[in-house]
């Protein structure tokens, strides 16, 4: 039963961490749906339980397919009212990159500076200007 209070209480707070808990303990069992009715029910009390919301995290992720769009933007809004990644695991090795510079032999140099530029400028073709006299 869920009931709407402005404030928790020390037993509110040690009942959600028990119940965090087992639900970490056996999260693989639990119906998709019902994890994330667990994730809305903390939001809407305003209780952040970042080891609950991680283990609870990939299942919903992978199972977002089962549920309702309006379950899962609820998800997604206690997500990020406590500012915690709604994603999948990191898979170690695709995860890594390597900066490779230059070639194998050596590493590439900063180039050098140059100094001013300077620039040609145009030639005349004939030393003054033709002018046709009138005459």
């Amino acid at each position: 039963m869920i009931y709407n209070t402005e404030e928790k209480t020390i037993c509110d707070e040690s009942f959600f961490e028990y119940a965090s808990k087992r639900i970490i303990a056996s999260v693989d069992t639990f119906d998709v749906r019902l994890l994330a009715e667990i994730v809305n029910t903390h939001n809407e009390i305003g209780l952040k339980d970042e080891p609950l919301f991680k283990a609870i995290c990939p299942r919903i992720v992978k199972e977002s397919k089962d549920l309702s769009p309006e379950v899962m933007s609820k998800c997604i809004k206690a997500y990020c009212k406590f500012m915690i990644p709604l994603k999948e695991d990191a898979q170690g090795f695709r995860t890594m990159a390597i900066v490779q510079k230059g070639d194998f032999i050596r590493p590439s140099d900063k180039p050098k500076k140059m100094g001013k530029k300077t620039y040609d400028k145009p030639v005349a073709l004939y030393p003054k200007p033709q002018l046709q006299g009138s005459g």
